[in-house]
Formats: structure tokens, C-alpha cells, sequence
């Protein structure tokens, strides 16, 4: 048995993941950033038009009805073929986009997955309402003596939320292997994301994080000056501001797959250290010869 990575072993092999499988992982992940550059492109052609009631209206309507569930179907779509792919790259499996998208769809864990998804989502906007509602309710309070018991009160709730929100945001990142790779879904998957967190907190947590602070890092050294671009050229035709407005889309499509290959490699370590995992295919592989 090899010996136990560490948190630089995994952030060390999924780069090298990464790099070795490139072009398939970004090809993949371009399918969950159309809605987005779609949105760019219709909030830019509508700033070009100039301001109009009648047109806000159609741009909010066709955000809020097409854009944003359309990308949080094909962002999930793209995650959870990227979270395949990668686990058959891991395993030395053959894999292809066509075939993992049929896989996926064969199964009924595409559709469990988005579902499960919006139900994460859901649970997070039901975490966030108090803290909206409570800030609602401090603007109308009037007495100065309410206000004060209020704060108190208010205080002691966003607490309770917030490390509920804390919780439920450490487990989104195994959330996606338990449903694609495991089968689980819905309420289950939440479980199980959260033994898998269980059984190695320090590498669930600091491995997406570093990754994902890796990819800030480097997103940010290149949109900075984009931004500054952005707000230099403010007046210039919509064409240059929308290929300014693109490259952070651009960036994100080449980098986001890294996260996905941290997440899922990192789900393995836990499964082969902590279950046994490895031990499990080598009977399963003994048994089929």
C-alpha cells in the first residue's frame, strides 16, 4: 500500500491531472459558462440601446426566467461530467464526452444531481432569509429600546445561521462524488458528504480551500487589469467592452476544472484511507478473474 498523501501530494497530483487531461476537462467545462457570456452579451447590447423601462423589464424577464436556470442547469451538467471524467482518468478508464454524458443520462444521476442541487441551493436560501428578513425589520423599528433588545436577539439568530451556513458550505464540495460516483442523492448525499468530511476534516477542508485560493490568486493577477481596462475604455464600442467583460469567463473555464480535480481526488483519498476503497475494487477485480 502506498503511504498517505498529504495536502501537497493531492494539490501536487491533481495539477498533474490537470495539465495531463487539459483539453478535455476545459471542453467540458465550457458548457457551464455559455449562460453567463449569453448574459454579458445581452446586458452589454442593452446598455448600448440606452436606458429604456420597457427594455429593463425584457432584460430582467429573460435573465431571471432563462439565463440563471438555464446556467444552473449546465453549470451542474458540466460538473458533475467533469467529476466523471476525472474519477475515470484516475482509474486509468477510458472516457470520452459523449459517452459520460450518455452514462449520466442512462443512470438518472444527471437528473438526481441538478436535482439535489437546487435542493442545496434552497437550503442555503432558506439559511440566508432570516439575516434579509432581520435587516428588513431593523429599518422600520423606530425606539431606540427595541432596537437595542433587537440587535441582541438578531445577533444570537445570525449565529445559529451562519455556522449553519458554515457547515452546509464545507459539505458542498463532497456533495457532488456522492451523487455522481456513489449514488446517492438528496437528503443522503448531504450525509454522506458529511461522514466523508468526518473521517478527515483537515484534508476535506484544506484541500479545496487551497485550490480554490489558488485559482483566486491566479484569476485575479490576470482580471485585475482587464477591470482597469474595463473601466478606461467604459465608453468604447460594446464589441471591445463584451471580449474585455469575456476574458474572466475565459479564465474561469480553464481554471475551475482544477477545483473539480482537487474535490474529487481528495474524495478518493478519503475513501481509499478511511473505507478501505482500494482494498474493495482489488477483491472485487480478484473475484471477476
Amino acid at each position: 500500500m502506498s503511504p498517505p498523501l498529504t495536502v501537497a501530494d493531492i494539490l501536487d497530483r491533481s495539477i498533474s491531472i490537470y495539465r495531463n487531461n487539459f483539453k478535455i476537462l476545459c471542453t467540458v467545462n465550457i458548457v457551464g459558462y455559455i449562460p453567463y457570456i449569453l448574459f454579458t452579451a445581452l446586458y452589454l447590447a442593452f446598455l448600448y440601446f440606452g436606458y429604456d423601462r420597457e427594455l429593463l423589464w425584457i432584460f430582467i424577464a429573460i435573465t431571471c426566467l432563462v439565463i440563471l436556470p438555464l446556467w444552473f442547469i449546465m453549470f451542474n451538467i458540466s460538473q458533475a461530467m467533469t467529476i466523471s471524467i476525472i474519477s475515470d482518468i484516475i482509474f486509468n478508464r477510458h472516457s470520452s464526452i459523449y459517452g459520460t454524458l450518455t452514462e449520466l443520462l442512462k443512470n438518472k444521476k444527471l437528473f438526481k444531481f441538478i436535482l439535489t442541487m437546487f435542493l442545496y441551493g434552497f437550503i442555503i436560501f432558506l439559511l440566508l432569509l432570516p439575516e434579509g428578513l432581520i435587516c428588513f425589520a431593523f429599518i422600520l423599528i423606530k425606539n431606540s429600546t427595541i432596537k437595542v433588545l433587537f440587535i441582541a436577539i438578531s445577533v444570537f439568530f445570525c449565529l445559529i445561521s451562519m455556522s449553519l451556513l458554515t457547515v452546509i458550505v464545507f459539505l458542498y464540495n463532497f456533495i457532488p462524488p456522492a451523487v455522481i460516483l456513489e449514488n446517492h442523492a438528496f437528503f443522503q448525499s448531504f450525509r454522506r458528504s458529511a461522514i466523508l468530511v468526518a473521517k478527515d476534516p483537515l484534508k476535506a477542508i484544506a484541500v479545496p480551500f487551497f485550490s480554490g485560493l489558488l485559482v483566486q490568486v491566479i484569476q485575479g493577477a490576470f482580471s485585475v487589469p482587464f477591470a482597469f481596462l474595463s473601466i478606461y475604455m467604459a465608453y468604447s464600442h460594446p464589441l471591445i467592452q463584451f471580449l474585455i467583460q469575456l476574458v474572466p469567463q475565459i479564465l474561469a473555464i480553464i481554471l475551475v476544472p482544477l477545483i473539480f480535480t482537487c474535490n474529487t481526488l481528495v474524495y478518493y483519498n478519503i475513501r481509499f484511507r478511511k473505507e478501505g476503497y482500494d482494498l474493495e475494487l482489488m477483491a472485487d477485480k480478484t473475484f471477476k478473474h
